[in-house]
Order: structure tokens, then C-alpha cells, then sequence
């Protein structure tokens, strides 16, 4: 018995002798795919998938941190017949594909398309596998969304000049452009600097993107211009009569004493423009305000927005929540004894967390007692 149990470890040893692999190369590397994103449309039937192909089947390399962009694609399933997914629609070798929103009926979706200079804005019918692209560049959506359904048939689109690359997108083959000039400028005993201004020299300072709101027929295409400004980051009311967007503006003065990151510290001031749908009228609530990124929130009962932001001169940890009405009517929230939580994003950015919850807004907040506790607080007329 023990010497036929002998025998069966020894077969067991041998089965489980590792088989010969090579190493892990760099062209490995280069050759994986991956699943970048993924959702369902509103009613449930459809899902779409975002893939990307290996990277060294970009066509070109000069995006940086973009280039999955070159070879995207979008794949779709229907959730109610099981089967695998298949192209949402015919894509192009060399063109690289990404998904936007969908439609509130879930019947059409916003797609976007990477090639060559372009970045193109497109309407996809899920159904149908039709799609439909509009001489529109959108803005890249970085800090917030750049495009939102307005109903079935319309969209809101912050667009730039039409094949105006967004700067992110246009920054690495810029640089790689540039480069040879001021290194020969440097070989050559001179100085290759960029510039930032400060004081009289503000106007060094790159300048925001003159882009424009856009109501656009999601069938035909046609578009309608509602407002322009430096605006990167746009939100619908919830009766979808006003849309608030954040906007870049003047430079920002630099601290005269201290340390100053340029890479991560906002260049320009930003604020809030309100934007009545109906009239196209546009306000500033606050005239002299500088808001942080990552809060545009709207009420999901009441067309109330809440933002974050500070006056000229103050530090953020002095700025405050500020509710936004129709009209312009602002109220700030300053609850005694709290502090909100100023955090700050793996790029450096601050940002203050705070939503809406039964209709009364929320915030993470830190108490100024002496154990300086920090939890999520409901903000009340009552405190």
C-alpha cells in the first residue's frame, strides 16, 4: 500500500513539473488590450463597452497620456438576448472610438472619434448601428462633462472652434513639434524658457479657450450658439431650463512669498455663468468670486446649485458653500463650527466634497472643537 502510494506522488510530482515560460517582454507589453469603461443605457437592454487595443497598434504616439484614444473601440451587447458583443457600429482601421451619454430613452448615444488633428462629435442609434458625425469639437471633458442630453432630441455641447484641438490633446505632438527649435536655441548660447506672468507680465500666461454652449439637434445636427467663454465643465437644472458652467478668466496673481507649483496651482480665476435656456440670458451670480472644480451640483427636487469658492485674496480654507437660485440669488452656507474639508486630487487639485441629500445639501466637514472630528454634515436652515 505505502509503496503504491509512493508511486502515485511520484506520477503527481511529475505532472506538476513547471512548464518552461519566457519572460515577460516589453513587445508583451506593447501587444495587451484592455476594457476601459462600460455602462448600460438608461431602460437596460443595451451595454456598451469601451475597449483599447494594444499600444503599439497606435498610429501615431505623440498624445502622451491619450494615445488609448487611437485605438479605441466600442463594442455593444443587448442585455435581453444574450450573445457576444459586436462593433456598435462600422469603425475604422486608424481611427480610435469613445463613448459619451446616452440618450434619457436610452435609444441614442453621444460618441466621440479620435483621427489624425480631429476630435469629431457624433450621435449613434443603438438599434440601428447608424451614426451620424457633426463638424463639432467638443471640449475634452477633464473637470466636470463637456456635453449633456437636454431631451431626446437635443443636446448641450461646450464646443471649440471647429478642429481646434483640445489642449490635452495637442500638447505632446506640440512639444515634440517645438522641441528641435529650442534645443538648437539652447546649442546655441540661447535661452528656451516658458513663460508664466505675473504683475504686468500676467498676459504671458496662456489663454483660455474662447468655446461656445451649444444647443444642438441631436437628428440633423444643426446648432444653435447660446453663450462663449473659457467654459470646461457644464450642468443641466433638473427642469432643464438653465445650465451652469464653470469658466476660466484672468490670470490669478502669484504669492509674492512662499513655495508656488505651477504644474498643479490654477492658472486663472474661475466662476460660474448661469445660462437661461429659454431666453439664452446669461448671469454671474457672483461677480468676484473664484470657484474650485469638481462642485456643480444641482438639487436633484429644486433648480438650486451648489458651488464652492472664495473671494480674490482669501485662502480656500476661508471660502464657502454658496447655494444658487434662478435669477442669480445666492446664499452662503457657513455653518458655526465647521470647517469643510479642503482634499486635494492625485494631480494636485483642491476640492471640497459636498452633494445633495433629501433635497438638503451635505458636506464633509471638520468640527473646530479640539478633537477636530471630520464627518458627513446635512446643512438646515436650523444649522
Amino acid at each position: 500500500m505505502r509503496a503504491w502510494l509512493r508511486s502515485l506522488l511520484l506520477g503527481l510530482t511529475m505532472l506538476a513539473t513547471p512548464v518552461h515560460a519566457r519572460p515577460f517582454t516589453v513587445e508583451d507589453l506593447f501587444d495587451l488590450s484592455s476594457v476601459e469603461a462600460y455602462a448600460a443605457d438608461p431602460t437596460g437592454r443595451w451595454l456598451v463597452i469601451q475597449t483599447s487595443g494594444p499600444y503599439g497598434s497606435a498610429p501615431t504616439f505623440d498624445d502622451f497620456g491619450y494615445v488609448e484614444l487611437r485605438t479605441s473601440r466600442l463594442l455593444m451587447a443587448d442585455l435581453t438576448a444574450p450573445a457576444p458583443a459586436k462593433p456598435l457600429f462600422a469603425q475604422e482601421a486608424g481611427i480610435g472610438y469613445a463613448p459619451g451619454p446616452f440618450s434619457p430613452d436610452g435609444r441614442r448615444m453621444v460618441v466621440f472619434r479620435r483621427y489624425g488633428r480631429s476630435w469629431d462629435l457624433g450621435v449613434a442609434t443603438l438599434e440601428s448601428g447608424d451614426v451620424r458625425w457633426w463638424p463639432i469639437t467638443p471640449e475634452l471633458a477633464l473637470y466636470g462633462r463637456t456635453v449633456q442630453w437636454r431631451s431626446n432630441s437635443q443636446l448641450l455641447v461646450i464646443a471649440r472652434p471647429y478642429d481646434d484641438l483640445p489642449r490635452h490633446l495637442r500638447f505632446g505632438s506640440e512639444s515634440m513639434r517645438d522641441l528641435p527649435d529650442r534645443w538648437a536655441k539652447t546649442a546655441s548660447g540661447g535661452a528656451s524658457v516658458t513663460a508664466i506672468g505675473s504683475g504686468r507680465f500676467e498676459t504671458a500666461t496662456y489663454l483660455p479657450a474662447v468655446n461656445t454652449l451649444l444647443n444642438v439637434n441631436a437628428s440633423n445636427g444643426s446648432a444653435t450658439a447660446l453663450v462663449s467663454g473659457g467654459f470646461f465643465d457644464l450642468e443641466l437644472s433638473p427642469s432643464g431650463l438653465y445650465a451652469a458652467l464653470l469658466e476660466d478668466l484672468e490670470p490669478l496673481p502669484r504669492p509674492e512669498h512662499g513655495a508656488y507649483s505651477a504644474s498643479t496651482a490654477p492658472l486663472r480665476r474661475r466662476n460660474l455663468r448661469l445660462v437661461d435656456l429659454t431666453t439664452g440670458m446669461a448671469t454671474t451670480p457672483c461677480q468676484h468670486c473664484d470657484l474650485l472644480t469638481h462642485l456643480l451640483t444641482w438639487s436633484p427636487r429644486a433648480d438650486r446649485l451648489l458651488i464652492f469658492g472664495r473671494r480674490l485674496g482669501e485662502a480656500w480654507g476661508d471660502g464657502r458653500l454658496t447655494l444658487v437660485e434662478p435669477g442669480g440669488v445666492t446664499r452662503g452656507l457657513k455653518p458655526a463650527g465647521l470647517r469643510p474639508v479642503i482634499s486635494v486630487t492625485g494631480e494636485g487639485i483642491p476640492y471640497v466634497s459636498a452633494d445633495w441629500l433629501g433635497g438638503k445639501p451635505v458636506v464633509r466637514a471638520q468640527s473646530i472643537l479640539p478633537d477636530g472630528r471630520i464627518d458627513w454634515y446635512r446643512l438646515t436652515k436650523a444649522g
